[in-house]
């Protein structure tokens, strides 16, 4: 092989061109043939195809629900409940349907609990890391979420924390307890309470 080509004989030869490999060479004359031939070897493999078989192959085994479509339901609620009220249009909120409720899984995380605090009462170090975390996370953007002992500590710590937030201008409000006593005593120093049969998110 000399300067990119390759002689297969006298007659043969591959030399190496900005297009890839070309093949060159003579030919016995036939003098009974008149006819001219040329060969165009070429690569079909585009840039697209390749992409397009690369995501087949990763998609092997996945398969959309053919009976489940997200945009064709929520256009089906939006073509069967829009009106034209108060010249305005009206139209109901694309919600799924036949959604499973979520299994309650109290016991698992009651007996995750359990395992932990076990772990915990085992490694003081860790116990005492935990508590300074527990500590440092009081304050959670606009949520304080602690707990007391006793009663008194409980009105004593929330009564220091109203009086804090004060002179920093920010009101405390909200203020929900397990104990109806300390939510009776918070009412009469003027705390803004929240009911007890009312559910909240943290």
């Amino acid at each position: 092989m000399e300067d990119n080509v390759y002689k297969v004989n006298d007659e043969l030869i591959f030399r190496e061109t900005e297009f890839g490999w070309v093949a060159g060479g003579r030919l016995h004359e036939n003098k009974n043939n008149n006819n001219l031939s040329c060969y165009l070897l070429k690569d079909d493999n585009s840039v697209e195809d390749t992409l397009k078989l690369f995501f087949e192959l990763e998609s092997l085994g996945i398969k959309d629900d053919p009976y489940y479509h997200e945009d064709d339901q929520a256009m089906n609620i939006f073509k069967e409940t829009i009106q034209f009220n108060n010249e305005r249009y009206v139209v109901e909120l694309p919600f799924r349907k036949n959604w499973k409720e979520l299994s309650d899984n109290f016991s698992v995380a009651k007996q995750r609990f359990q395992n932990l605090w076990r772990r915990l009462q085992r490694d003081k170090i860790l116990h005492s890391q935990y508590l300074e975390t527990i500590q440092d996370s009081f304050m959670y953007v606009d949520d304080w979420i602690t707990g007391q002992g006793t009663r008194e500590e409980a009105l004593l710590i929330s009564l220091h924390a109203e009086n804090i937030m004060k002179e920093a201008g920010m009101e405390m409000r909200k203020w929900i307890s397990n104990d109806t006593t300390l939510m009776s005593q918070w009412a009469a120093k003027g705390f803004d309470t929240y009911p007890v049969d009312t559910s909240i998110s943290l």
